[in-house]
């Protein structure tokens, strides 16, 4: 396959090599197809992961949001805030 980049994508191409990350073109549109498969596995586990919530929101399972957060976090002292 042969690919014709435009000139500003070339720089780009021509930037990477020379600053030594890459040794060929090939090289640097390699990581990028790479990255930009990585993107889509990635918005496919985030969509997963939102019809999963939605589907426990329909369902009545919800969580109450200051829990969820001071499970993450902790409890908020209030003396340590300011209050």
């Amino acid at each position: 396959m042969n690919v014709v980049i435009k000139p500003d994508s070339q720089r780009i191409v021509e930037d990477q090599m020379k600053a030594g990350r890459y040794t060929s073109p090939e090289d640097v549109v390699q990581a990028g197809l790479k990255l930009l498969q990585e993107r889509h596995a990635n918005l496919a586990h985030i969509r997963d992961k939102i019809a999963v919530g939605l589907n426990q929101a329909k369902r009545g399972e919800l969580a109450d949001g200051e829990g969820v957060f001071d499970e993450i976090f902790g409890p908020i002292d209030s003396a340590s805030n300011g209050q």
